[in-house]
């Protein structure tokens, strides 16, 4: 098992290789985060089922959830759909109900509520660990290299919202 000074190193590596666009290692060097916050672990994987690490996904269903807040489901909700491409016969996402009807508009998930999730599915994995565990697969780790849709999220207008948008910006998530 590896010291704590060891992990932070590691956790301080990722981030820097992040930075600098090395997506390969730093994706993986970001697992140690598990390790570096047990009560995160804790905290974030509360099924019995068995957190996914890249395992063949072909035919198997699985729940994805944030870790960190609603901004890391937004940003990586992407990946589903690479999920999708690898077989996955469905890809559940855990969420929020304040942003439950963003998320119900990308078409490569099924959305269920926090803390409810599907009665059945194989795997539970972080939205954060995708671009890792996607990467062990022989997937690209670099976002730009996976011919992902954009948009992904298609944001439902509504009177509310109106209000706190200048709708000539042509906004995209």
């Amino acid at each position: 098992k590896a010291e704590p000074k060891q992990l932070l190193h590691r956790w301080n590596l990722s981030l820097a290789q992040l930075a600098l666009g090395e997506y390969k290692e730093g994706w993986e060097n970001y697992e140690v985060r598990w390790e570096y916050y047990p009560e995160m672990t804790m905290r974030c994987i509360r099924y019995a089922q068995p957190y996914w690490r890249g395992e063949n996904i072909k035919g198997k269903k699985i729940l994805l959830w944030g870790e960190q807040g609603i901004g890391d489901g937004l940003q990586f909700a992407r990946y589903a759909e690479v999920l999708k491409r690898a077989g996955a016969e469905k890809v559940y996402f855990e969420s929020m109900l304040s942003v439950r009807n963003l998320f119900e508009q990308c078409k490569h998930v099924e959305v269920c509520n926090y803390g409810q999730p599907p009665g059945d599915f194989d795997y539970q994995a972080s939205v954060m660990s995708l671009p890792c565990m996607l990467g062990r697969m022989g997937y690209a780790s670099d976002p730009a290299d996976l011919n992902m849709e954009v948009p992904y999220l298609f944001p439902k207008i509504t009177t509310d919202v109106l209000d706190f948008i200048d709708l000539d910006l042509n906004y995209k998530v």
